[in-house]
């Protein structure tokens, strides 16, 4: 450590380098705070003992000129004076002087001090080291978020591409809401044309949240719509001379059931609602899987339906149900994940079915859109916000 002895008395300047230099230590001396300056600007010097009164810079003034001037580096600034009274180390301390030291002619003292003031440096020295170890970290924290952030965009961006983006099925209106509650979700929905007469539709939950909840959501949806390959859970093409047959909505939850049977430790399981509409005969049959009861709106009244169900992927041999009804023009069918029932506002209280209903009567007549756009503007502001706990998804069908 190199140290900077700045002191306008030539024989106590003297005393101090020869004493200094004596212990080994690497000493250089200013006879005033101006020469101190262009010395600390030149050399690196972190070190300095510097005499309180000295003509034209004080040492108060000096030490106040290198705190001001920002450094690279911490410089530790000891003051020598002959003053001993509380108020001038306080003047002393507030200039940004670090220690203090009554002015002596015994070299123990002084290096005493200068351990003492060499213990604080070497404190600086490893909380900066510290520092720059976390900069660093910090860095490579950042830099990771930015990458994973972009690459889960990109997989957003995958999962928006497999939503439908047609709302005309056949004489089927469709409309939907899908707000995940991350980048991607475990939440998908489709409807699809099945056969000359037939149009499915399903919404899937699954379990937990993030990529790897995403990542089944997505595998699902590309098992479920690989019909039209070779016959996929859908449609059974097994029949003579190739004949296709629609699956029964019961017979596609086994099938889901039996292929998507958790193996190992992470144990995932999902959610379900998947349907059939035959337009020829105005009847819906649905297959429910642990998921929410679906909204039935009739010209006369609004009920839940389905039959329950255990969640897939859960119980091996699970045997599932199916509900049929007719679905006449001007009947709406509206289909949710739970994240919509039960999202909570600010006093822990659910949306509920409750107000879901509520809103299904309200928009009795108006568009699906409407419905969708008021579902969501309520929820938001129920929610306090569009940044919700769980994934949001919303379908709703009516026969035109």
């Amino acid at each position: 450590m190199k140290i900077l002895i700045v002191e306008d008395d030539e024989n106590y300047r003297a005393f101090m380098e020869t004493s200094l230099r004596q212990k080994n230590y690497e000493v250089v001396a200013a006879s005033n705070g101006k020469k101190a300056l262009e010395i600390l600007e030149s050399e690196p010097v972190n070190f300095v003992i510097s005499d309180w009164m000295m003509p034209a810079m004080s040492g108060v003034e000096l030490c106040r000129q290198i705190r001001e001037r920002n450094f690279d580096r911490y410089i530790y600034i000891m003051l020598l004076t002959a003053k001993a009274e509380k108020q001038d180390l306080i003047e002393g301390m507030e200039s940004g002087a670090d220690g203090y030291m009554v002015k002596t002619f015994e070299p123990e003292i002084l290096e005493v001090y200068i351990r003492a003031g060499m213990r604080f440096m070497e404190l600086e020295r490893k909380l900066e080291s510290q520092k720059a170890q976390m900069e660093a970290a910090n860095k490579k924290l950042t830099d990771a978020y930015s990458i994973i952030t972009k690459e889960l965009k990109v997989a957003a961006r995958m999962q928006q591409s497999l939503l439908p983006n047609y709302k005309s099925v056949a004489n089927v209106d469709f409309d939907w809401l899908f707000l995940p509650s991350q980048f991607v979700a475990g939440d998908i929905l489709n409807y699809f044309k099945l056969g000359q007469n037939s149009i499915g539709f399903y919404v899937i939950d699954v379990s937990g949240h993030g990529v790897s909840a995403a990542m089944l959501s997505m595998t699902l949806t590309k098992f479920l719509t690989s019909y039209s390959l070779y016959g996929g859970p859908l449609i059974d093409r097994s029949g003579s001379g190739g004949q296709l047959k629609i699956r029964p909505p019961k017979e596609v939850m086994g099938i889901l059931n039996k292929e998507f049977q958790s193996d190992n430790d992470d144990f995932q399981y999902f959610t379900m609602l998947y349907g059939v509409i035959d337009s020829e005969k105005s009847q819906v049959r649905i297959s429910q899987a642990g998921h929410p009861y679906p909204f039935l709106s009739t010209k006369s009244d609004i009920r839940r339906i389905g039959d329950g169900g255990f969640p897939v992927g859960m119980i091996p041999d699970a045997e599932y149900t199916e509900s049929c009804f007719d679905f006449s023009p001007g009947d709406r069918l509206t289909l949710y994940s739970d994240g919509l029932t039960e999202c909570h506002n600010n006093e822990n209280e659910l949306f509920s079915e409750d107000r879901l209903r509520a809103i299904l009567e309200e928009c009795r007549g108006k568009s699906l859109s409407s419905f969708t756009d008021t579902v969501k503007n309520r929820l938001i502001e129920w929610n306090g916000g569009s940044d919700f706990a769980d994934d949001v998804t919303l379908l709703t069908l009516e026969l035109n």
